[in-house]
């Protein structure tokens, strides 16, 4: 592979043919592995066979977040859909999410989205009941 074979042309609004394989082949392991708690930046780059350093380079052309910023992010998409989808307790869906502690993962989501996931799952369901209001999550 050349070094410059993943190259992303922010310019013209366009990735390459070789970039947007690259992005399904992230997505694709994310998706894999992300409910694995040991899962990180090191098995990351194993899977994908590059350096550390480009990995960091590559993503932060992609998706503008580091490869620990968008393992975090993919599992805070997960769990606020696992929040959304099931009644599975706030513990539970931060161990299927790929979060070792509770507390780690309750943190992280309140840094994410300005209330606990516990709050989160009432606000959702309270949205989903009224018909005269509507309500995005900011993701």
């Amino acid at each position: 592979m050349s070094e410059n074979m993943f190259s992303v042309n922010f310019a013209s609004g366009s990735m390459n043919s070789d970039a947007i394989l690259f992005q399904e082949q992230l997505k694709n392991v994310l998706e894999q592995k992300c409910n694995d708690p040991m899962f990180g930046v090191e098995q990351l780059t194993e899977f994908l066979k590059i350096s550390r350093t480009k990995l960091n380079r590559i993503t932060l052309e992609l998706t503008g977040l580091s490869p620990g910023k968008l393992i975090t992010n993919f599992r805070m998409n997960k769990a606020v859909q696992l929040l959304r989808e099931n009644n599975a307790s706030v513990k539970e869906v931060a161990w299927q999410s790929g979060f070792q502690r509770h507390a780690g993962f309750c943190r992280s989501f309140y840094q994410e989205y300005r209330c606990s996931p516990t709050r989160f799952r009432s606000l959702y369901i309270d949205k989903q009941s009224s018909t005269s209001f509507s309500w995005e999550l900011p993701i």
